[in-house]
């Protein structure tokens, strides 16, 4: 392979600057469904592999539209409906903007604690 690389030739690899994401969610779920067990499954599909902010899934420079994560939380089974009280990259209290676009070099990361979830109309 060395010998396929043009003369001069150098590359700096860079690490990932990650930004934190925060998600506050308000779920509403099926009164035959588990509000422990909804909320488990919406985690799963945020954070666990093949999740909306899984390392796999996102990539450097990317735009997270709320509409994704609203989309996302509502695909579970046993949610009727989802309200978003927070998404934003600063911790901030509220629903910054309806897309936070990254930089080139920037990846999105949900850390499980910065995705808060209340489940309420289905079995305590």
């Amino acid at each position: 392979m060395a010998s396929k690389i043009p003369a001069g030739t150098s590359l700096n690899i860079v690490a990932p600057t990650y930004t934190d994401f925060y998600v506050t969610l308000a779920v509403t779920a099926k009164p035959s469904y588990r509000n422990s067990e909804v909320s488990r499954n919406i985690r799963s599909a945020f954070i666990n592999p093949g999740g909306l902010f899984a390392y796999e899934s996102v990539s450097f420079g990317q735009s997270v539209a709320l509409s994704a994560v609203i989309a996302k939380a509502q695909s579970i089974d046993g949610v009727i409906s989802v309200t978003v009280s927070k998404f934003n990259t600063d911790n901030g209290g509220s629903v910054q903007t309806p897309a936070v676009a990254l930089s080139a070099g920037y990846l999105p990361v949900l850390l499980t604690a910065n995705l808060l979830i209340t489940v309420t109309g289905g079995l305590s």
